[in-house]
């Protein structure tokens, strides 16, 4: 049987399609990568309103080839592959929406792109490198360090025992925190700036998640700015710093899932509160993880062998950096501070984070900070 042809789309959804299409370059100056336009456009509007704006961008590539680094082309590929057609005129069958529905989406879409809020760039955009560059390529010794730590966290994860957990974090959280120190030592103050890491959470329970983000990147160094309505937090910090933020991030979200889960079995709580519960637990487990990181952090510093004098100006001039880089991007920032519904849920999550993710050897009585 023959294929039937694509049924073309009229000039009123071309013309919407076009109007996306040339808003994109907008949202690029103002940090905005392909990968969270198509993300955002998820989670404020619909799935089909996701794949039109992937479309879009495919399409603004398309005809604006500008040189492009290694990142930038990574998340490029990754929208290319939630694109659900290159070519226009089989989007509307590709969707299976009529002419009306794309030629809504695609202008609701644009109007949406021109009102954008400013992000800090996590990477370069396009026409900012010169031809042929690349990516700085991670150092040897770096990426082993880094597969040591994926290796610890990974253990941590799996452990059936808390305090195998607790060992494994900690350990983690001191490789990373001595090798910062090092970097810190060596480098050239001048020859590093801070960089922006992206941090996207998964629903439910978001902000909670936004806060254990918060407090991790605290303890190494970092600074957070969350996006309200989004479920986004931006980690303003040095490189190496946030790659040890984004991996113990990703493991201590693990870790306290899997201890909430089997919490939620043993509490005899209400189950009409499950969800205060949950989301109560994740901030008490954000506020005492902290405590440790940075208790684990303050030993890793002693036993750097590095002397004070030397040591603290040079972290005191990166935590200068660090808050300039912030400033630099939202010069008016204002705090919210988190309530709780369901005590149980915190007391169960500050008690989680005992378990999870301190050693033995630098353990805190409960009920005093670290």
């Amino acid at each position: 049987m023959a294929k039937q042809p694509p049924t073309p789309i009229r000039s009123s959804a071309h013309s919407a399609l076009s109007d996306l299409v040339c808003g994109i370059d907008a949202a690029w100056g103002k940090g905005w990568a392909p990968d969270e336009l198509v993300r955002a456009a998820d989670k404020l509007f619909d799935s089909t309103n996701a794949a039109v704006m992937a479309t879009a961008i495919i399409l603004h590539r398309r005809s604006h080839p500008a040189p492009a680094g290694e990142d930038w082309l990574e998340r490029l590929d990754h929208v290319g592959r939630v694109a659900p057609t290159e070519h226009p005129e089989r989007l509307c069958d590709a969707l299976g929406v009529d002419d009306r529905t794309l030629t809504q989406v695609a202008g609701n879409l644009a109007s949406w792109l021109k009102v954008l809020p400013r992000m800090a760039f996590v990477c370069a955009p396009p026409g900012t490198i010169a031809a042929g560059a690349a990516r700085r390529p991670k150092a040897i010794d770096k990426a082993k360090l880094l597969e040591r730590v994926r290796a610890l966290l990974a253990k941590a994860e799996a452990t059936q025992f808390p305090h195998e957990a607790q060992a494994f974090t900690a350990k983690a959280q001191q490789i990373m925190t001595s090798h910062s120190i090092e970097l810190a030592m060596l480098d050239d103050p001048a020859g590093e700036a801070p960089a922006a890491l992206r941090i996207w959470h998964d629903p439910p329970y978001a902000s909670a998640k936004g806060d254990l983000l918060a407090s991790i990147a605290a303890a190494n160094g970092c600074r957070t700015v969350s996006h309200g309505g989004l479920d986004v937090s931006t980690v303003f910090g040095f490189r190496h710093d946030l790659d040890s933020v984004e991996l113990l991030h990703t493991s201590l979200l693990v870790q306290a899932t899997a201890e909430m889960t089997q919490l939620e079995t043993q509490w005899q709580h209400d189950r009409r509160r499950i969800r205060s519960f949950r989301h109560s637990f994740l901030i008490g487990f954000a506020s005492r993880i902290g405590q440790r990181l940075e208790q684990a952090r303050r030993l890793a510093t002693e036993q750097a062998g590095v002397s004070s004098d030397a040591l603290h100006p040079v972290l005191v001039s990166r935590s200068l950096a660090v808050d300039r880089a912030v400033d630099e991007v939202y010069p008016k920032l204002s705090s919210k501070r988190r309530s709780l519904s369901n005590s149980a849920g915190y007391v169960a999550g500050t008690i989680a984070a005992d378990r999870a993710s301190i050693g033995p050897s630098t353990r805190v009585g409960r009920g005093r900070a670290g």
